[in-house]
């Protein structure tokens, strides 16, 4: 019988991957408008968590850039605005952001249009 050590690949294959984010995301199919203070663009949200989004966008932009963005739902309810976000990665035309500070109101907004499917509690 021969002693055969399986290769990366093999060994890559069976490693459990962990997922860095702390929350789930939801996935979702959304418009959204992201503004920094070079202008603005629109793109889609793809998935959402409590803390952050997943976006596509035309627009070029770099980890650790803020924005501000305002997510449309497609029933028309009420618009919630993201006031401070933060660029964690960036990869072709898909880009990670952090949620900083979202104003009450929009908050309510939130919880309005997704219900207790997704929580935003950003107190923690």
């Amino acid at each position: 019988m021969e002693n055969v050590l399986p290769t990366v690949f093999e060994t890559n294959r069976c490693a459990p991957h962990k997922d860095p984010r702390l929350h789930d995301r939801r996935p979702v199919c959304l418009r959204v408008a992201v503004a920094d203070k070079s202008g603005m663009a629109e793109g889609e949200v793809l998935d959402l968590s409590l803390r952050g989004c997943g976006l596509c966008l035309k627009k070029r932009l770099v980890r650790g850039q803020y924005l501000w963005l305002k997510i449309y739902h497609v029933q028309g309810k009420s618009t919630p605005v993201c006031d401070l976000v933060r660029v964690k990665w960036v990869e072709d035309d898909r880009v990670g952001v952090e949620f900083l500070y979202i104003a009450p109101e929009n908050l309510q907004r939130l919880h309005r249009i997704f219900g207790d499917q997704i929580m935003f509690a950003l107190e923690d």
